[in-house]
This record gives structure tokens, C-alpha cells and sequence, in this order.
């Protein structure tokens, strides 16, 4: 799963990303659209999300998957060496090998 993500992660639109407060939806006026874009002259990678809080996710693990990948291979390192102790680290571990089972399914 990690080099599944690796290649997903690398596949994404290059560049910084943020989110655009579009105000009314285009389509419908009821709802506020929120987009995000990516370039200098704001090329949207999404058009329409619908709750501030999934945008600003989106850009949040757009930034974070590098470093979120990093860690996940780094702890699967160390899980399986003789002195890894942290239980907590294991768990954590777990539940993200877990997770991605499920989504792999």
C-alpha cells in the first residue's frame, strides 16, 4: 500500500495548493462552493467542495502525504527490529497497516 500511495501521491498536481472561497455555487446559489487551486494564475485542481472543512482537509493531506508516507515507512522499518519497544508506536502502527488493508480492499 505504501507504493501505492507513493504513486498516487506523485501522480497529483504539482505545487502548492489552497483553497478559494468561490461564494454561490454556479449551479446552485443555495450553497457556497469553495474550490482549490494550484498555480500562480489559480488553476483549480477541484471546482467544487462543498464544506470549507473538506477543502482545507484536501490541502492538509496534500501536504502531509510526503512526510505521512515517510513516517509510515519508517515505522514499518522499525516495528520489526529487536528493540522497538513503544507500544504506542506499534498500535499507531497497527491501525494504520489496518486501515490501508481495508482501503486496499
Amino acid at each position: 500500500m505504501i507504493e501505492k500511495m507513493k504513486a498516487m501521491e506523485a501522480a497529483t498536481t504539482k505545487g502548492t495548493w489552497w483553497v478559494v472561497d468561490g461564494g454561490a455555487h454556479w449551479n446552485n446559489p443555495s450553497i457556497t462552493n469553495f474550490s482549490i487551486a494550484w498555480s500562480p494564475d489559480a488553476e483549480l485542481v477541484a471546482d467544487t467542495v462543498y464544506t470549507r472543512a473538506d477543502a482545507d482537509f484536501l490541502v492538509a493531506m496534500k501536504e502531509l502525504t510526503p512526510e505521512l508516507l515517510a513516517l509510515w515507512e519508517a515505522v514499518k522499518k522499525q516495528q520489526s527490529a529487536p528493540d522497538c519497544h513503544s507500544t504506542t508506536l506499534r498500535k499507531a502502527f497497527d491501525a494504520l497497516e489496518k486501515k490501508a488493508a481495508s482501503m486496499d480492499a
